[in-house]
């Protein structure tokens, strides 16, 4: 395998790694970096034996002072290093957060949502510690990372990843593994139907005719939680190999979609929507 194929696996890996971060909430995240502390402090002289091991092939190059001070990785460096995760840890959850919420003149309430990006790639010099510390912010952020540190610190950077990338094989940390593999499954199904019917739009507005149900729900606690045409949306894709797709949500899509109008009749939506068929 060639440089540019190394790389391109491990993009995409990182973005499968991605969907697995994105899906941890604040408290997963949080115990993530507290045990990273803890398992980093656990093998804390096997990591300083590959520093030190960095250490000796730096001098024997050559490698000037400075630059020798800033790839070493024990005393303040390693605590700070630690405390960090743990400052990390402490921080606010940005994923989810609205701001800049206002009023549309529809009565529509939008806002800026922080969500993760997915993945960051990150090339840095050789301080090791830049390691763990890119690792945390991009865990906390929802983010998966993909780190090219210096060669010089190639057996602290690797003794120190090797320790972070064992806890994501956690059981308590990550979850939903299999809504996480669906989604890889799902993307698939959906490229066949768009070959056979030329867009997934038109295959889903079929379960409904191709325009809008308008029901008359007098109040919410009339609405059902899934309708015929959900349970044939839910079996025909069920049939076609998706997963995740039970006849509720698939009524919560057609919904959010606006292929069914739920409001309320006395809504002041309603009949601006049931102009609109």
């Amino acid at each position: 395998m060639d440089l540019r194929d190394s790389i391109e696996a491990l993009a995409r890996d990182a973005r499968t790694a991605s969907r697995l971060v994105a899906d941890l909430d604040t408290h997963r995240k949080d115990a993530w970096l507290l045990r990273a502390a803890e398992r980093l402090e656990s093998a804390r002289e096997h990591i300083l034996e590959a520093n030190r091991s960095d250490l000796r092939a730096a001098e024997g190059h050559g490698v000037e002072a400075p630059l020798l001070r800033r790839l070493e990785l024990g005393g303040d460096k390693w605590r700070s290093m630690i405390d960090g995760l743990r400052q990390v840890a402490a921080l606010p959850d940005p994923v989810g957060t609205i701001s800049e919420t206002r009023v549309r003149p529809n009565g529509l309430r939008v806002g800026r949502m922080r969500i993760p990006l997915g993945v960051i790639a990150i090339v840095y010099e050789s301080r090791p510690n830049v390691t763990v510390d890119a690792a945390a912010l991009c865990v906390k952020a929802g983010n998966a990372v993909i780190l090219r540190g210096g060669s010089e610190a190639i057996e602290s950077n690797r003794a120190l990843a090797a320790e972070l990338q064992r806890l994501l094989a956690d059981p308590g940390i990550v979850r939903n593994r299999l809504k996480v593999e669906s989604t890889v499954n799902n993307s698939a199904r959906v490229l066949e139907i768009r070959r056979e019917f030329g867009s997934l739009d038109a295959y889903l507005w079929s379960f409904v005719g191709g325009r809008p149900k308008v029901n008359r729900w007098e109040r919410m606690e009339d609405l059902p939680a899934e309708t015929a045409e959900s349970r044939a949306m839910s079996k025909d894709l069920k049939r076609r190999g998706f997963r995740f797709v039970g006849p509720t949500v698939c009524y919560a899509f057609m919904q959010a979609t606006g292929m069914v109008n739920d409001h309320e009749v006395g809504c002041f939506r309603y009949r601006p929507l049931t102009r609109m068929r």
